[in-house]
């Protein structure tokens, strides 16, 4: 999905002064950010599943080789939910766990054909906890 954007987080600001492109095209244009010790982005993602992929290993994905989360050695916050998308429910029962924690635990999923999520990923330069 070409277009999205992922923002900074700051105190009482969800939408932060700077902004991550996913995926370019002609018509989104940003400036490049510059990263910032401890500063925390959410990167908004909508996505469709391949039948048979397991949520962990997305997760492990996720983690290990978005560009954005590797070059810029940011580590992905714990006990952020991704939710399954239904026709008209937006937090449908199947969820994606970023990083367990003791407090956030849910069950393994197995993504299904023509499934659609909406990912809530929110990175940190510091610890992400």
């Amino acid at each position: 999905m070409e277009g999205v954007l992922s923002h900074q987080l700051k105190q009482s600001v969800i939408d932060g002064n700077k902004v991550v492109l996913s995926v370019s095209n002609a018509d989104t244009k940003v400036d490049d950010a510059e990263f910032e010790e401890n500063e925390v982005y959410a990167i908004d993602i909508v996505t469709s599943t391949g039948e048979g992929k397991l949520s962990k290993d997305w997760v492990k994905h996720i983690q290990q080789e978005w560009k954005v989360v590797v070059v810029y050695d940011c580590k992905i916050v714990e006990g952020v939910l991704s939710h399954q998308l239904k026709q008209p429910v937006i937090d449908g029962n199947k969820v994606v766990l970023s990083v367990s924690n003791a407090d956030t635990k849910v069950d393994g999923a197995e993504f299904e054909e023509n499934e659609v999520y909406a990912l809530d990923i929110v990175t940190s330069t510091g610890e992400g906890k």
